[in-house]
């Protein structure tokens, strides 16, 4: 750690906190290092998103001379593997995101704050007693579309192994959109819309009761609860702010599907599907993604994130067959595969044990027959 403080110039460290949260958006929405995951907004989601978890923000600002020179989203969730109870650095048992850096900083600079930074997670780790970070970099941020930043897995650099992953980004400055789709997506879309009316619910159309039809329809499309209503009513609040909109497909007076969209910048993020099962002979999800499509370029929005591509099994990413089949499905609506960069740093060598036999006696049962 004293390397560290050597090589850089003196900053402060200020926790994030209900008093400074304007400050901290503030700074993500200038930073070409940052998207609406890095926001107050989606680090108090994180933190009830799963109660067991007994989730903590550690998250926190760098400064320097009172200038803002890094916000750095962490939190520590208590993870149990074999009856036994760790501490990890994750993120509503994902990963935490990638540090957002001011922007036009030089590589030089940005290499010796990033050193810093996760010199202060090794320091944490061994203070608190945390087995495990995992880390990721999200390719919404402005300089990652921009092709500028990273050129590869730059975590590798910090002490974390790379477990990467892949998504699928839709550019919708295209003028071809319909031509990159699949066939038969295609056709399902001509076949929805001759059942289904598409519409919209921004900021400015959404209401609660609205709001409350794609709730309750989320929770019979999942066929339980799958978390807190307070989740609910803060993604409510985010399309009233801009920051969300709802997709809905209508047949006839009912709605039948809604998609939850994320919306910062100029970026798109597919959230959350909810379709009613009793209209599974409609192709709904076809309509609801390729109608989106359609909304957010004539709206202006530049890059569309569908999610994540699991093409198979990887010792630290073993999909199901339902994930690989939505994965196909994003496929077939154009768009490129761009890498997902993932580090993960083990600090406790039982944890490290248990998780790698875990993994390998898995992944085993998936290859060997």
């Amino acid at each position: 750690m004293d390397e560290i403080y050597n090589r850089v110039k003196p900053m402060d460290i200020e926790y994030l906190k209900k008093a400074n949260r304007p400050e901290w958006d503030e700074f993500c929405f200038q930073s070409d290092y940052a998207w609406f995951w890095h926001t107050s907004n989606w680090i108090e989601y994180c933190v009830h998103y799963k109660p067991h978890l007994k989730t903590e923000s550690q998250s926190f600002f760098l400064k320097r001379n009172r200038e803002i020179i890094a916000v750095v989203p962490l939190f520590v969730e208590n993870h149990e593997i074999e009856n036994k109870t760790y501490k990890v650095f994750r993120m509503a048992e994902g990963p935490i995101l990638f540090p957002a850096l001011k922007s036009n900083i030089s590589e030089k600079e940005r290499e010796k704050i990033l050193g810093y930074i996760f010199a202060i997670f090794d320091e944490i780790a061994r203070e608190e007693d945390v087995a495990y970070s995992l880390v990721y970099l999200t390719p919404l941020i402005p300089i990652s579309l921009r092709g500028e930043f990273p050129t590869f897995n730059i975590l590798m650099k910090y002490g974390f192994n790379d477990c990467s992953l892949n998504t699928r980004i839709i550019d919708l400055r295209k003028n071809n959109l319909w031509n990159d789709m699949r066939k038969g997506n295609r056709w399902n879309v001509k076949k929805a819309k001759r059942e289904l009316t598409f519409e919209v619910f921004d900021k400015d159309k959404i209401t609660k009761e609205i709001y409350e039809k794609y709730r309750k329809l989320h929770h019979k499309a999942a066929g339980r609860i799958t978390r807190p209503l307070v989740t609910f009513e803060m993604w409510y609040e985010w399309i009233k702010q801009g920051h969300g909109f709802l997709s809905a497909a209508r047949r006839k007076d009912e709605y039948v599907g809604f998609g939850y969209m994320f919306y910062y910048k100029n970026a798109c993020y597919y959230g959350s599907s909810a379709n009613d099962p009793e209209h599974a002979d409609v192709p709904i999800s076809s309509l609801l993604l390729w109608e989106t499509m359609m909304w957010l370029k004539r709206k202006g929005c530049e890059f569309f994130e569908v999610g994540l591509q699991q093409f198979g099994d990887l010792l630290y990413d073993m999909p199901s067959e339902k994930e690989k089949n939505i994965t196909f499905f994003k496929s077939g609506f154009g768009g490129k595969v761009y890498p997902m960069f993932r580090g993960e740093k083990f600090w406790n060598r039982e944890y490290f044990l248990r998780i790698m036999k875990s993994r390998v006696n898995e992944f085993a049962k998936r290859i060997i027959r």
